[in-house]
């Protein structure tokens, strides 16, 4: 862990000394100096920004295409997490899919995403279904879970059977994960999708669960051979056990 923590600050440190960057930061900070904002490369759990801020969005976008980083990009975009800031989001989702089909392939990647994704579903957006149906129907990584938690939070049923669609299929991993104990995070989409599906407490998907009750007669759930091979197979199976178990408990059936 200590490592992976290092190698992290390493890339933080190496964004930093990237001196365009830093010129392009300080020329947005002079532009939204009236915000009283200074923002860095850092990610915001927080937006400085209100919603009453929302002119600030053509501006943030406008300077993250200057960057040459991508770090940076989703660095300062992670500002624009503030609902109802909803013109940022068919911008902020190109940037994600350019991200998974081009640069995707580090833990430190996976991280990166998350902030795309979590700064997508702190804006709330209900404008933009169709992206997310797109963001749904992508190679997906364990990022996603976060837009998963969002369309269920939201309500927005019409993705239903965009997020079913996931529970059979395996997400995108960094492939340093492949054959370690962070292979089970393969199935991480999955498993969220399924407990979607599960709290509905619909009928209907009865049987459907009862199926993840025996999760070992399942042939898309699959393992690469390591000295961790059994082990992800037990933790795997069983937390598709307890999402199928408590689903079905809530059912009358």
């Amino acid at each position: 862990m200590s490592c992976f923590i290092n190698n992290i600050l390493n890339e933080i440190k190496s964004l930093n000394q990237n001196k365009y960057d830093m010129e392009i930061l300080k020329k947005l900070n002079k532009e939204i100096k009236k915000f009283k904002v200074k923002l860095k490369f850092e990610y915001y759990n927080k937006s400085p920004f209100n919603e009453k801020d929302n002119e600030v969005i053509s501006i943030i976008i406008n300077y993250v295409n200057m960057f040459e980083n991508y770090r940076s990009k989703i660095f300062i975009l992670s500002s624009l997490g503030v609902e109802g800031f909803y013109q940022a989001i068919p911008y902020i989702v190109s940037i994600y899919k350019s991200f998974v089909s081009d640069i995707y392939e580090k833990p430190m990647d996976e991280i990166l995403l998350l902030h795309i994704c979590d700064t997508i579903s702190k804006i709330k957006s209900k404008e933009h279904i169709n992206l997310y149906k797109e963001l749904l129907n992508l190679p997906v990584t364990p990022s996603i879970v976060s837009i998963i938690n969002m369309i269920d939070i939201m309500k927005l049923t019409e993705l239903d059977e965009d997020v079913f669609n996931l529970i059979e299929k395996e997400n995108k991993i960094p492939n340093l994960w492949v054959g370690e104990l962070n292979e089970t995070d393969k199935y991480w989409v999955s498993q969220t999708a399924l407990e979607y599906i599960s709290n509905k407490n619909d009928k209907n998907y009865y049987y459907y669960l009862k199926k993840f009750l025996n999760p070992e007669k399942l042939e898309w759930i699959v393992f690469s051979k390591s000295k961790y091979q059994k082990i992800n197979y037990i933790d795997c199976y069983k937390k598709y056990v307890d999402i199928a178990k408590k689903g079905i408990s809530r059912l009358d059936v």
